[in-house]
């Protein structure tokens, strides 16, 4: 449910495409721009410039992009760690070479790249564009870890709070695990928050994952107590999504139960069940339970 978009800079001195990133990307939307930041500003700069925009309006994009010259970071653009290999030349040479070996989401551009869609494709419903509200999944482990895939692919720290989602025998953990190394996702910081209670988890680690967890991964596993928090939540420091029924796969009963519904979560919403699960450590509701100290 998270998209990695390439914007042609030239794209700027157009209002409209100004209007869609400041109101359609970031961390609640589901899409970020991929580009080099300072790059991309630079490149865009000189078509808002030229172009024959209204005074007022070139002045709000002019510093939009003043402010982008002088970030490394911003809230509305992701440069995927392998992604980062490739110089920045001119901006069609970098969406050439990146496409290549990593294909976007989507394009947006006026027609200067193949495949790319407009501003008025967008505006007309362009399947790539659409992030649809919630997605009904099969609860298997491949359809589960599909949906993950594009935000483990932009992210560094994940932690999953499933009060459900047991450590022991737990397929869909071993193919999230097998997917990080399999995309070449940089997770660092891997916190699995549960309210199952594990016999021996050194062992369970050692028997089931071992082998899954690089050394660079600072993997731990905390219980909870059951019922502590209600829903059940997938949070990187990039995005956030909200399963209705947990992300554990589970066995079809021909029943509606059989389907699982994700959907984004906000970032307020994050922000209460982290303050939640701090309140359940200061408390000592909590403890961690892998590594043992």
């Amino acid at each position: 449910m998270y998209k990695e978009v390439a914007i042609d800079p030239e794209c700027m001195k157009d209002f409209s495409y100004y209007s869609l990133i400041k109101m359609e990307f970031g961390f609640e939307k589901g899409r970020y721009i991929s580009a080099v930041i300072k790059q991309w500003a630079r490149e865009a700069y000189p078509h808002v410039k030229g172009s024959d925009m209204p005074p007022v309006r070139k002045k709000s994009i002019t510093n939009f992009l003043n402010g982008l010259m002088k970030s490394r970071v911003h809230e509305l653009f992701l440069l995927a760690d392998y992604r980062r290999t490739i110089a920045w030349k001119d901006w069609i040479d970098w969406w050439s070479e990146q496409n290549q070996k990593h294909s976007f989401a989507l394009t947006l551009s006026e027609g200067r790249v193949e495949n790319s869609v407009d501003y008025m494709a967008v505006l007309e419903g362009a399947e790539c564009w659409k992030i649809k509200p919630t997605l009904m999944l099969d609860r298997n482990p491949d359809e589960i870890v599909d949906v993950l895939e594009p935000l483990l692919k932009i992210s560094s720290e994940l932690t999953i709070i499933d009060l459900y989602f047991s450590f022991a025998e737990n397929k869909t953990l071993v193919e999230l695990l097998r997917r990080i190394q399999a995309v070449g996702a940089k997770i660092s910081d891997f916190h699995l928050i549960t309210a199952i209670e594990t016999s021996d988890p050194s062992a369970v680690f050692e028997r089931e994952y071992r082998s899954l967890v690089p050394e660079s991964m600072n993997f731990r596993v905390t219980e909870v107590p059951q019922r502590y928090i209600h829903d059940r939540y997938f949070i990187t420091n990039s995005g956030a999504l909200k399963a209705g029924y947990g992300f554990k796969d589970g066995v079809e009963q021909g029943a509606p139960a059989d389907k699982l519904s994700v959907n984004l979560a906000s970032l307020e919403e994050c922000d209460h069940v982290m303050r939640g699960v701090s309140e359940a450590y200061a408390e000592g509701k909590a403890r961690v339970v892998f590594p043992l100290p």
